[in-house]
């Protein structure tokens, strides 16, 4: 089961940076009850009274760490989440998003909508290719589009774990 938490991000433009903030010991939130780990609270509430208290305030950076990171993208959604992220995102009802995401497939645009499945068969990541080139005239994707279909970063999802035969159910 996942645990939500609230973190506190702030956006710093004259240094061009985004922090983090995080309870250290000694301050009033190192290894409180309020918080889940060092760096998020439980409660909406808390994280918001921290940022009242916070602003106008001057901070002091006590560490920084700079890096890059590899993180795969989750799976694909499932109808169910689809439905949830587009109530979340746009308002929409199920039915509304159940009706978008038939009609891209009838557009053959995107997979089969229907399924509980967060991955691929086999035989539908063959054809991914066609599917992600059909998007092409879509205006808002085209550059994503014509780098994955000029590099050929559609052709191993086979060998990923976006595709897995096993999880497919009828």
């Amino acid at each position: 089961m996942e645990t939500p938490f609230y973190r506190v991000v702030g956006s710093f433009t004259d240094a061009n940076i985004e922090a983090e903030w995080k309870a250290v010991e000694g301050s009033k939130y190192f290894e409180s009850p309020l918080l889940y780990k060092e760096n998020g609270f439980k409660k909406q509430e808390s994280a918001e009274s921290l940022i009242t208290e916070l602003s106008g305030k001057t901070a002091v950076v006590s560490s920084i760490e700079r890096g890059t990171s590899r993180k795969k993208a989750p799976l694909l959604f499932n109808l169910a989440e689809l439905q949830a992220e587009c109530s979340k995102r746009f308002k929409i009802s199920p039915d509304e998003t159940l009706q978008v995401a038939q009609d891209l497939y009838e557009k053959k645009l995107t997979t089969y909508p229907r399924t509980d499945a967060r991955v691929l068969s086999t035989a539908v990541a063959k054809e991914i290719g066609k599917n992600i080139s059909r998007l092409k005239g879509y205006e808002p994707v085209q550059g994503f589009v014509e780098r994955i279909m000029k590099e050929g970063l559609h052709y191993n999802i086979a060998k990923t774990q976006y595709t897995d035969d096993s999880k497919i159910t009828d």
